[in-house]
């Protein structure tokens, strides 16, 4: 999910929907994160801010599951050399 309102209430309605079966939320994916070292503008500084509330939020909606954070890229998630820079960068 993005770090903001609406994505988080919908992945938690679905975790309790699940939940309503069984199959409990071990990982929330907190996706598309700025990362602080480039945060440097106000706009990305802004929305850093925004963003460490809502994974604070995050946390507290899903406490008893890991949360993995993947940072933003410049460009697309596509293609094999992309995945294996994420795997890399999350892993």
């Amino acid at each position: 999910m993005y770090p903001e309102k609406t994505p988080i209430i919908e992945a938690y309605r679905a975790s309790e929907e699940l939940g309503t079966v069984g199959i409990k939320t071990q990982l929330v994916v907190a996706n598309l994160i700025i990362p602080e070292e480039q945060a440097i503008t106000p706009f990305f500084r802004k929305r850093r801010e925004m963003q460490e509330k809502y994974l604070n939020e995050i946390k507290d909606s899903f406490p008893s599951a890991q949360m993995l954070k993947v940072p933003m890229f410049e460009r697309e998630i596509k293609g094999l050399d992309m995945l294996q820079r994420v795997s890399d960068t999350i892993f």
